[in-house]
């Protein structure tokens, strides 16, 4: 995750960090194909919620995504259902 940090901060100028969403029901396909389309094909974070219970440490991929936009805080709302439409379409 750090080279990909490094590669979304060094592509916008003015960053913004966002917290956007994605429908549950795509957590039934493998961790790794939601995780290579936000990371890889998107340049999205996605979160993980540590599982106390597991002890083997895995952690849980939750419905959400963090990405950084280029621009200040205006018309956030329609940039996170812009970035979620697409991963929508990626995943569908």
């Amino acid at each position: 995750e750090d080279r990909l940090l490094t590669e979304v901060t060094n592509l916008v100028e003015w960053p913004t960090v966002l917290l956007g969403d994605f429908e549950k029901d795509f957590l039934e396909l493998p961790s790794e194909v939601l995780v290579t389309s936000m990371a890889v094909h998107q340049r999205y974070f996605p979160v993980f919620q540590k599982n106390e219970d597991n002890k083997t440490g895995e952690k849980k991929l939750l419905p959400n995504f963090v990405t950084v936009r280029n621009g200040d805080e205006r018309a956030l709302d329609t940039v996170r259902r812009g970035n979620a439409k697409v991963l929508r379409a990626r995943l569908s």
